[in-house]
């Protein structure tokens, strides 16, 4: 059962002119189309606010009591009747508070007992959240869930003892963070990073997912967070400064996650324009149009937190439906005293803020694991990796070319700015081949930066990009899900690297192999330095990495570390021990090698149609008689569609008993929806026998390391 089929009650609660509070209730049935309306103000709803302060340290006494004051009369009737009818169906509960009811915000609502059980209300059966309209009416574009950029704020400013704050553990909160987020695209904002100035140019960059940790309260009455200044000390932050912020937004954000202390209390303020104003931020957040904000109703344990968030992420991954996944978080930690705190405020009553992508219709289920894992256990695979796989750490393509296009004002829109090959192109033009080299290297450099804080050097400006993607991966090794180290553990001779990184050759390095880099000279300019090598020569020789200075070989080859080899004959032969790693779209050592704007790509193309260049099936392996693994990539990725060109062209060489397989070819590209994606896929390969994984990169690696060599 889906949650769309999900029964749906919604509880309104606004003040009485008899005095007190008056109720309704909206109930709906999916199973009859039936919806049930109740408007309880018989007798006014009395909230004892004396009794409930005294009674906050017991959780269990504090929910009866207000389960006791809420459900009266026939609106406990009807609640229990409607309960009770659905025979163990899942029921959506809304709580909502009419603008003269702000205050009830306050109350422990997550805390409520059953009215006709001993236990407690909420429950995975029972997903619970507060309801809040937007005032601004204006709603956050569902994305995939692969597409999704997370921004982590971490304020921990160096003077917070001064306002009698306890510090916050920067680095626990980062090992939070990278684990319960390992599959977005994540911002890392910490320390003196973790400005108001530095958060708002992230937002406005692109935000799915915002983070925030550190501390706030209020002042005057209204909400205020404590960010960090350039200089390491507290920066004031009002919640009317944040929201003005978001709402000037371009793409609101679809979730917003607030560890803050007192991030979900609300106090009441003076009016404005005649109505009373909600200054918390979880609900103004709300307010400002963003689907969904989970704030901490008071300060939760770190292990708490840190469990909690740990399931909801999960869920929320599987599932895309918020409260649900909130529903089965609390139940994880639900015997802790401060499993309450996690307060959900939405204004999606579907609870949906990000697509699940679907497999097409045509072919759910991926039936070739026992063949895929043979070819790969064998040896007799070659895995094509894309760059979707560094989107951890130097982000996605789409994010990349955004950054430079407002960088450098480029008037363009979407998706013209969101493709790398045509904002190269632009920013070429505009510049020349040379500066739109070294603005990518430190668009990455800074992405870099940002996602690794802590990790790099501070004099990281001294060293080469290459270096510090390099230290970065070292750094971070361990990572179970780590794709270039569970490929590396298989024993194939050739790898295609469609990204111009080295992490590949370190997890092969890492697994006790020897690798030998080649890169594809798809352009005569690549006969530049101190002259050229005959093409004859022996390609792999292995010895010392190249120096400065030393000349690039015609036929793309360069000397890579490694310990003596004896060889039989003149050319090269890859194999388990020496595997190959072949670059077709150039390295980031030699900024001249990357193919990035739309004529390199065009003259990638051309240059192999005659022949030129090094083609895929020339490399001095049995290219044509394994099966190809595609890992990372996505229908618009122009590497993707080049090399399956590549691939097309090797029709009058490949066996009828190959396979070939697609994975984390994303759907949600601009070529259409899941299923014309893979008419797309069918049309053009429907003389191979194809099977496509529609999932993701880590749903694929985790199923991949389960079942494993046998």
């Amino acid at each position: 059962m889906t949650a769309s089929e999900w029964a749906d009650m919604e509880i309104v609660i606004h003040r009485s002119g008899k005095g007190g509070y008056a109720v309704d209730l909206r109930f709906y049935d999916p199973r009859s189309d039936a919806l049930d309306y109740l408007r309880y103000d018989e007798t006014p709803l009395q909230f004892d606010f004396q009794q409930l302060t005294e009674l906050m340290l017991e959780p269990q006494s504090y929910g009866k009591a207000l389960s006791e004051m809420l459900f009266v009369g026939e609106l406990r009737k009807r609640f229990v009747e409607h309960r009770t009818r659905l025979n163990g169906m899942p029921m959506r509960l809304r709580l909502a508070f009419g603008t003269d009811a702000a205050m009830l915000q306050d109350l422990h609502w997550e805390k409520l007992w059953d009215p006709a059980r001993d236990a407690p209300l909420l429950s995975r059966q029972m997903p619970f959240s507060r309801y809040v309209s937007a005032t601004a009416r204006r709603d956050a574009s569902r994305q995939y869930r692969e597409r999704l950029r997370t921004v982590v704020v971490i304020a921990n400013p160096s003077d917070l003892p001064n306002y009698r704050l306890p510090p916050i553990n920067t680095e626990q909160g980062l090992a939070n963070a990278r684990r319960t987020l390992s599959s977005h695209s994540l911002v890392q904002l910490v320390e003196h990073q973790a400005t108001f100035k530095r958060l708002s140019e992230e937002l406005r960059r692109g935000c799915d997912l915002l983070y925030i940790v550190g501390h706030g309260g209020f002042v005057n009455g209204e909400y205020m967070l404590l960010l960090a200044n350039e200089e390491g000390k507290v920066e004031r932050v009002f919640a009317s400064e944040l929201i003005e912020t978001i709402m000037d937004l371009n793409e609101l954000p679809r979730l917003v996650v607030l560890m803050a202390c007192q991030s979900a209390k609300t106090r009441q303020n003076a009016t404005t324009h005649g109505k009373p104003s909600l200054v918390a931020l979880g609900p103004l957040i709300a307010e400002a149009g963003v689907p969904a904000v989970l704030a901490m109703h008071g300060q939760i344990s770190q292990q708490t937190a840190t469990d909690f968030l740990q399931v909801f992420v999960e869920e929320l991954q599987r599932t895309g439906v918020i409260d649900d996944a909130a529903a089965a978080a609390r139940g994880s930690v639900q015997r802790r005293p401060d499993a309450w705190m996690p307060v959900l405020f939405m204004r999606s009553k579907s609870g949906v803020i990000w697509h699940r992508p679907q497999p097409p219709r045509r072919r759910r289920d991926f039936g070739k694991w026992g063949t895929l894992l043979a070819n790969l256990c064998r040896g007799d695979c070659v895995p094509i990796l894309g760059p979707g796989l560094l989107t951890p750490l130097l982000g996605s393509t789409s994010e990349i070319a955004e950054q430079l296009a407002a960088k450098h004002r480029l008037d363009m829109v979407a998706p013209a700015r969101q493709s790398l090959p045509q904002v190269a192109q632009l920013l070429q033009l505009r510049t020349d081949r040379t500066t739109l080299r070294y603005e990518l290297s430190a668009a990455l450099r800074e992405n870099l930066v940002q996602r690794c804080p802590g990790v790099l050097p501070e004099d990281h400006w001294k060293t080469s990009l290459y270096t510090l993607l390099k230290e970065a991966y070292q750094q971070l090794w361990g990572d179970r899900l780590d794709p270039h180290r569970v490929l590396a553990k298989f024993p194939c001779p050739l790898y295609v690297n469609a990204a111009p990184d080295p992490l590949l050759e370190l997890a092969l390095q890492r697994s006790g192999k020897h690798p030998q880099l080649l890169i594809c000279p798809w352009t005569n300019d690549l006969d530049w330095a101190n002259g050229a090598f005959d093409p004859d020569d022996e390609a792999f020789s292995p010895g010392r990495e190249r120096r400065e200075g030393d000349p690039l070989r015609r036929n793309g080859h360069y000397r890579r570390p490694g310990p003596p080899r004896p060889r039989t004959n003149s050319k090269f032969q890859p194999d388990e021990l020496y595997p190959l790693v072949y670059h077709p779209f150039g390295i980031l050592q030699l900024l001249d090698s990357l193919v990035l704007t739309e004529d390199d790509y065009f003259q990638y193309l051309v240059g192999n149609t005659i022949g030129r260049t090094r083609r895929l099936w020339a490399l001095p392996y049995q290219f044509s008689s394994s099966a190809l693994l595609f890992i990372g990539f996505r229908l618009d990725d122009w590497g993707f569609r080049v090399l399956l060109r590549e691939i097309l062209q090797l029709k009058p060489a490949l066996p009828n008993n190959v396979t070939h397989i697609g994975v984390q070819i994303d759907p949600a590209s601009s070529l259409g929806t899941a299923d014309q994606s893979y008419v797309y896929l069918e049309e053009q390969l429907n003389a191979y026998n194809i099977t496509i994984y529609w999932e993701s990169t880590e749903t694929f690696l985790q199923q991949l390391e389960e079942r494993g060599c046998r």
